[in-house]
């Protein structure tokens, strides 16, 4: 919107909006509106509890969900591209964003046996239609006060109908390369800087599947660590 002039005239004519201060009606606090240059609509907003918001909306966190995957095997055949081990859903009807926070990874043979492939088991993005039905895992929240967690952890597809998506991050599942020696976990994180966090709105997920082949009689296993935080949004 262009700058411009307001004449203020006295009697009937043109006001400035003020709110009176105190008990008395003669003390005024004049209203400042915090606006966008270019749009007349666009103005900064105030929550109900009377914070300032000076963005066009705001994000409100409403809860906090962690989650762990139980233990998964390394198959000899990849997992299908739309196929995997966990699944973290926002539902279609979902009224609220989700935010991955973090990802560990936790894999090791079970066994002290030569392993030469070295799949990698990957987070990626996908969409969904449809209701999920399949295994769930409860997640524990942050805090029991905190609104009830929409976003929802599987262990099947069930129910949903899937579309892959790109990659976000990938682990790599260890060789052995002797069959001597003890098995040794090993630990490898994902935790985005906070502007490279993976937001899933309805109808979105993240799925983590084994893409490469493993062994003949594969004995390694890996498990998953998940965080996320839910949002919903002020307009």
């Amino acid at each position: 919107m262009a700058d411009a002039d307001v004449a203020i005239t006295s009697g009937t004519g043109t006001k400035i909006d003020t709110r009176t201060v105190g008990a008395g009606t003669d003390e005024h606090r004049q209203v400042v509106v915090v606006g966008d240059p270019t749009t007349a609509a666009n103005v900064g907003k105030v929550t109900p509890s009377g914070e300032q918001l000076i963005t066009d909306s705001v994000r409100v966190k409403s809860g906090v969900g962690i989650a762990h995957s139980g233990r998964f095997t390394v198959t000899v055949g990849a997992d299908g591209a739309t196929a995997g081990r966990l699944w973290l859903l926002n539902l279609v009807a979902s009224a609220v964003l989700i935010e991955l926070r973090r990802v560990e990874f936790i894999s090791t043979p079970v066994a002290a046996t030569a392993f030469v492939t070295a799949p990698r088991v990957l987070v990626e993005r996908m969409t969904f239609t449809g209701t999920p039905s399949g295994a769930t895992i409860t997640p524990v929240v942050r805090d029991t006060t905190d609104s009830a967690l929409v976003g929802t952890i599987r262990t099947a597809s069930t129910g949903i109908t899937p579309v892959a998506g790109a990659v976000a991050y990938g682990f790599t599942v260890g060789p052995v390369l002797t069959a001597v020696g003890a098995p040794v976990p090993s630990l490898q994180e994902w935790e985005p800087a906070e502007n490279g966090r993976v937001v899933l709105r309805a109808g979105q997920g993240v799925v983590i599947r084994q893409a490469d082949v493993g062994t003949t009689a594969d004995t390694r296993v890996f498990q998953i660590n998940l965080a996320w935080a839910e949002y919903t949004v002020l307009t």
